[in-house]
């Protein structure tokens, strides 16, 4: 019963470059479209997700979210997603499935980058945050280089540049020094 107004930006992906970008250039965090557009000195500017808002989270993304060769969320569940290349654009939905191996321990993931629920398994990279953000009822291994670096049994661990934290509910036999592969 209320006007709706519609806009349609057209764009050939051979001619024109087409990015994604995060808010503020961070894991977490809210910004307009307008200021992204400016900061990246783009023509245009599509909100292309759904994020969180409130707490210590605002601003995660709530899908997949893939940027210059980075993830920065995977899906919880089935959600639309678009992808492109200078040939195509692309719509569909999308699961995605992670597993740590570390040592003869195949660890599955229920999650990139979120806050960790009671009995999960959450991987946390450096692009989210300089933390883990989790709560102190947890057991987080550090790794770093392909192995682990430090084991603790306390929350929001510090996460290694160029490296990961892999955030349990519960403890693992797992010893620093064991080779890690994601």
């Amino acid at each position: 019963d209320e006007p709706q107004s519609i806009h349609i930006l057209e764009v050939d992906p051979k001619i024109t470059e087409i990015m994604a970008a995060r808010a503020l250039d961070d894991g977490i965090g809210r910004e307009t479209v307008s200021s992204m557009v400016k900061r990246h000195g783009a023509f245009a500017g599509i909100n292309g997700g759904f994020f969180k808002i409130g707490t210590n989270f605002d601003g995660l993304s709530m899908g997949a979210l893939l940027c210059s060769g980075s993830w920065y969320a995977l899906p919880h569940k089935a959600r639309g997603v678009i992808g492109w290349n200078k040939d195509r654009v692309v719509l569909d939905q999308v699961l995605a499935e992670c597993c740590v191996i570390i040592g003869d321990k195949k660890i599955y993931v229920e999650s990139l980058n979120r806050p960790r629920k009671a009995h999960e398994a959450v991987l946390y990279s450096r692009d989210f945050h300089r933390t883990t953000l989790t709560e102190f009822d947890c057991f987080e291994v550090l790794i770093k280089d392909g192995q682990v670096v430090e084991v603790r049994n306390s929350g929001s661990s510090y996460i290694p540049e160029g490296g990961y934290v892999l955030s349990l509910s519960s403890p693992e036999q797992i010893a620093t020094g064991e080779k890690v592969d994601i």
